[in-house]
């Protein structure tokens, strides 16, 4: 039988309960464990590791100030191109394509070549020209490219992020933030194609034999893709994707001094969140949260429930609480664990949004929440119908 979650009214709109994570350790395993799982320090100048199915940032380093990003904005470019065009198609290099400078494949001028091949070069052995061309094969220029990787920023919610070039060499108006960078990582992983292509080792591209520039991909079984970057305003940098115990993340780091360092502050933060945290599922798929109650609803009692199982990254080494919260899109009377309601709901349409909020207040987690069943009210059509059966049926 699905359990039942007892709800507290908190603010007009807002009910919430509250669940709190199960001590694992003894009080002196949790003491050894603390230090052990101590945040590190890192030599990167922005930082953040967030879990991709909550979006729950675990660590954070100067996350949301803005800062170069070099070559890590090729996952922006990659995601772009995929969405737009047919990766077996074939473009010709252009003269500018052919001369960009910085980290090249060799693209000639007029040379024919495949999305798919450019893709791999931009992505493993990180191609300005292999940018360049795949803009122009895309939106025709450079120009109106940077247009649709903006555009698909802001979809994503990367709103402190902004490209000017398909390849990100520094520009003072190419700008985005580790924050913003874990999210567009995030969605190039869960692009089929992208997610393949960046976490190859290496790919046979003609005579050549591409060798992904990611230090960490074969070296770290729980890294499973990424890109990195250099520009002197990025720094050594890097966008990560790892998975562990069914807990994904994305590392990002941005501004560090060295590739050692890079290498250095990224195994710091896979011992670190794999070491501290697990995923606890709060919240099962079909669990009651509590009756809604609309009296004169033909239907009866229906049932706010979860649609979703929910799992959150916690800290086992901490007594982490995590607050659920309901909210709804209009004040409602609430009594106990049970919502009263004058209003009229359909079970395919959602009645409100359930939201994680941890203890610092941070919301890391929101979507959509349906009851089980359509609240209809008795109408004067349907009372007629219902005096009309009752006397039919005393005829007989």
């Amino acid at each position: 039988m699905k359990r039942a979650l007892s709800f507290f009214l908190s603010i007009v709109i807002c009910f919430t309960f509250i669940v709190e994570t199960k001590q694992i350790f003894s009080k002196a395993d949790q003491n050894e464990t603390s230090a052990e799982n101590k945040e590190p320090a890192l030599n990167a100048k922005c930082a953040i590791v967030m879990e991709k199915s909550t979006e729950r940032i675990l660590f954070q380093k100067n996350a949301f100030k803005r800062t170069a990003m070099a070559s890590t904005t090729k996952l922006m470019t990659a995601l772009v191109t995929v969405s737009s065009i047919d990766i077996t198609a074939i473009t010709t290099t252009s003269a500018k394509a052919a001369s960009i400078g910085g980290s090249t494949v060799g693209l000639k001028k007029g040379a024919s070549v495949s999305i798919k091949d450019l893709l791999y070069c931009l992505m493993l052995r990180s191609g300005n020209d292999a940018a360049i061309a795949l803009a122009e094969a895309v939106a025709g220029n450079v120009e109106d490219f940077c247009l649709l990787m903006n555009e698909k920023a802001k979809q994503l919610g990367a709103f402190n992020t902004n490209f000017t070039s398909p390849h990100g060499l520094d520009n003072d108006e190419h700008y985005t933030t580790a924050r913003d960078l874990a999210v567009i990582c995030k969605a190039a992983s869960e692009n089929i194609i992208v997610k393949e292509i960046m976490g190859s080792k290496h790919y046979d591209y003609g005579n050549n034999l591409l060798i992904n520039t990611n230090p960490f991909l074969g070296t770290y079984s729980e890294v499973t893709g990424g890109k990195t970057g250099f520009t002197n305003n990025a720094g050594r940098s890097i966008a990560l994707t790892a998975a562990k115990n069914n807990m994904d993340i994305i590392i990002v780091l941005i501004g560090c001094d060295t590739s050692k360092t890079r290498l250095s502050d990224g195994k710091k933060l896979l011992d670190y969140i794999f070491g501290s945290y697990e995923m606890k599922t709060f919240v099962e798929k079909g669990d009651t949260l509590c009756p809604i109650i609309n009296k004169r609803n033909i239907n009866g009692e229906a049932f706010l429930k979860s649609s979703y199982t929910i799992s959150v990254p916690t800290n086992v080494a901490l007594k982490e609480k995590i607050t659920v919260s309901v909210e709804f899109e209009s004040k409602e009377y609430i009594k106990g664990a049970t919502i009263y309601t004058k209003k009229e709901y359909n079970q395919n349409l959602p009645v409100g949004k359930i939201i994680l909020i941890d203890e610092k207040g941070n919301k890391f987690y929101k979507n959509d929440i349906y009851i089980d069943n359509d609240i209809i009210e008795k109408d004067f059509e349907y009372c007629l119908k219902k005096v009309v059966v009752y006397w039919f049926c005393g005829m007989l």
